[in-house]
């Protein structure tokens, strides 16, 4: 907390030093979203120039830190912060400030925001002004969250939809999937050994929508292993697992065998 006041207090002493230097020339300092004609970035157009301009700054700054060295260093949760700049009369970005708990975030992203290309300056009462820009930036990605099968937070579990009215669903499903893939899976153009059983371990995730996806096949025949996975992908659609009333993955794994004859 005392780090974030003491940053507060120093981009508002920037804030005050360019007011006294610019008091001489009555050139005023307005916020970006207070403005009458914003400052436009590059490409931007009149009719969405707010929106547009604000986008391709975190698109650039986005697109710069994730090219930098330190990107791979940074923990994904400490890539968040509040970016603080003016763009002067001339369109030129002073005055940078990042305020964020990752001092190594922070020191990456200060250098970007000193290369933004120039704006068309804004105007305020038909005046050049100087523009007071913020913008809160996060480019951590959302972690993916699959739950096991029978994870007991589950408040309903994924079915085949198909099984959705029979009385012990989930066992149906179980069913309906090992005779889906045993009924499915096409050997004659496979060279595997007769007279022996092969197995392969199955793993796929059903989505929030029902659909299958993220499939894996591990066992000792890799055209095997890609038969199986052709079939699973043609699974019929489930009713996707619930928790909080809320669709959520869940991973659903199996063994499957598959005795070979001559």
């Amino acid at each position: 907390m005392k780090y974030t006041i003491l940053a507060l207090l120093i981009f508002f002493s920037y804030s005050n030093t360019i007011l006294a230097q610019e008091s001489t020339t009555s050139i005023k300092i307005v916020k970006f979203e207070e403005i009458e004609t914003k400052p436009r970035f590059e490409d931007c157009d009149l009719e969405r120039e707010s929106d547009c301009t604000l986008d391709k700054i975190n698109n650039f700054i986005q697109e710069n830190f994730e090219k930098s060295e330190l990107n791979e260093s940074i923990l994904n949760e400490e890539k968040v912060a509040l970016l603080k700049f003016f763009i002067d009369t001339s369109g030129t970005v002073i005055r940078p400030y990042v305020i964020s708990k990752s001092k190594n975030f922070k020191s990456s992203i200060l250098p970007i925001i000193r290369t933004l290309p120039n704006f068309t300056p804004g105007l305020h009462l038909n005046k050049p002004a100087i523009v007071m820009v913020e913008i809160p930036i996060n480019f951590s990605t959302p972690v993916e969250v699959i739950y096991n099968y029978n994870d007991k937070t589950l408040n309903s579990l994924a079915i085949l939809e198909k099984c959705s009215k029979e009385e012990n669903p989930v066992s149906c499903t179980s069913t309906r999937i090992q005779n889906w893939i045993l009924r499915g899976v096409k050997t004659d153009n496979i060279k595997l050994p007769a007279d022996v059983v092969i197995s392969a371990n199955v793993g796929f995730v059903v989505n929030e929508d029902g659909v299958v996806s993220q499939i894996e096949v591990k066992g000792a025949y890799s055209e095997f292993n890609k038969e199986i996975k052709r079939v699973v992908e043609k699974l019929p659609k489930f009713l996707p697992a619930i928790k909080d009333e809320q669709p959520v993955k869940v991973l659903i794994q199996f063994p499957v065998k598959l005795m070979i004859g001559d």
